[in-house]
């Protein structure tokens, strides 16, 4: 009877290492240890001496790489069909420079988050509805102060509800919205690379 090889791909795996192995970019799992780690240690590709490098493939090719090496086993993929390998070759990195991108970007935020909700207060003219509010309230602008304190209070906790994030601490589990929309985006991404690849290789065949 012949072993059952289980294995998963995700649909893109960033690696360090030149050597790329099935070992380092899918979960391999069988009853017998002896199999599952020949598998993991058959090479898919040897990434050149570049800074980094993209490889697309399907599982069908890894599926005719194992029965190429390994007799005698069948193998049931449980992840994506296709998949992309991202090689970027490991490096010291520079704190400095790194410091200084986070703080740029932290500056590009926080200036145009401030501009867009200054834009937006003077595009519906709240300075004008809290002077109106409080004439009704009190007849007179003596709160307008505290309103618009409030009102930058409620917009900077509004915010922290919003993304679920106070500095490096999360206020629940679930992920932010912000951390939803870059997952969306990086499967829509990573499902273009991968048509894109198909294209190419759909012209070859033609060519």
């Amino acid at each position: 009877m012949n072993s059952t090889v289980y294995i998963s791909f995700q649909k893109n795996t960033i690696v360090n290492d030149s050597h790329i192995t099935i070992g380092s970019v899918a979960k391999v799992w069988c009853n017998e240890p002896s199999i599952a780690a020949r598998v993991k240690a058959l090479l898919i590709v040897n990434a050149p001496d570049v800074k980094s490098r993209r490889y697309v493939y399907s599982v069908v090719d890894i599926v005719r790489l194992i029965q190429k090496n390994i007799d005698g086993i069948e193998i049931n993929s449980v992840g994506e069909p296709d998949f992309i390998i991202s090689y970027k070759k490991a490096g010291k990195t520079n704190t400095l420079i790194e410091a200084a991108k986070i703080a740029f970007v932290t500056m590009i935020v926080f200036f145009g988050g401030a501009f867009a909700i200054t834009a937006y207060g003077n595009d519906v003219d709240v300075e004008g509805i809290f002077g109106r509010f409080s004439n009704y309230v009190n007849g007179d602008e003596k709160t307008l102060m505290i309103l618009e304190i409030c009102y930058c209070i409620g917009i900077a906790f509004g915010v922290i509800v919003f993304y679920n994030h106070f500095a490096s601490r999360k206020l629940e589990k679930d992920p932010t919205p912000l951390e939803v929309g870059m997952k969306l985006y990086e499967n829509d991404v990573n499902t273009s690379i991968i048509d894109n690849s198909e294209k190419e290789e759909d012209k070859d065949a033609r060519s």
